[in-house]
């Protein structure tokens, strides 16, 4: 039998070339947006990516990759590592090699949630949709837990449907009139500082008195063309 006529034989050894993969990539420094940059040319990491061949651009091939980086890294602050926040590249500099990101959702670890649960208390959850002033369309969930009240004699602590229900209703009133009276970057400063929280648990004290309030998690719905003020430039 002939060697190369049957498929069965092999004729030599085919030798594979060991080409680099990262060769033909590129290195872009990736730029977060306030409040979590403090300086516009700090990166908090850098992403690989095709280098222009054609028709095909780096630059537009890096619109919309996805970063999710906790925000105790990126606000360098050790109490914030249960908050996990997403990035989004919404534009991209060939020159100096920068990819400009955006805000694209937050959300809490799953050991914090778990750890917030707590027996014979009532967890108070809601929801909302809300626009900011500079356009982005955003879900706001939040989360708190009923507190005792002081020389309380009763084991548990429930509050009545009626109660919650008062309490969901100023929750979304000021979330809703605090985000769309600010631009998207300031919004989420509040949440991540934990301002915004403070300020809807001192409202709902005089429903009934509340831990600490927690935004749990932040949903882009939509995010506008034109994200000028929303980027680092």
């Amino acid at each position: 039998m002939t060697a190369g006529k049957n498929k069965r034989v092999v004729k030599g050894k085919k030798t594979k070339k060991t080409v680099d993969s990262f060769a033909k990539k590129e290195w872009f420094d990736c730029i977060a947006p306030a409040p979590f940059s403090k300086r516009k040319t700090d990166a908090f990491t850098k992403t690989p990516i095709n280098k222009t061949a054609g028709t095909k651009l780096s630059t537009e091939a890096l619109k919309g990759r996805v970063f999710e980086v906790p925000a105790a890294e990126l606000m360098n602050d050790k109490e914030m590592g249960h908050q996990l926040v997403k990035l989004t590249v919404a534009d991209a500099k060939h020159e100096g090699k920068r990819a400009l990101c955006v805000f694209g959702g937050l959300r809490f670890s799953t050991d914090m949630l778990r750890s917030l649960v707590k027996k014979s208390h009532t967890l108070v959850t809601s929801r909302i949709n809300v626009k900011s002033a500079d356009g982005f369309a955003i879900r706001v969930f939040t989360l708190a837990v009923t507190k005792r009240r002081a020389l309380q004699v009763k084991k548990t602590t429930y509050a009545h449907k009626s109660q919650v229900l008062k309490i969901n209703a100023k929750t979304k009133d000021i979330i809703n009139k605090t985000c769309s009276s600010s631009p998207i970057n300031d919004f989420v400063e509040k949440v991540v500082t934990g301002t915004l929280g403070n300020e809807i648990q001192k409202a709902c004290a005089s429903v009934y008195p509340l831990q600490k309030v927690h935004i749990c998690k932040i949903k882009v719905l939509k995010i506008p063309k034109e994200v000028g003020g929303a980027i680092a430039h």
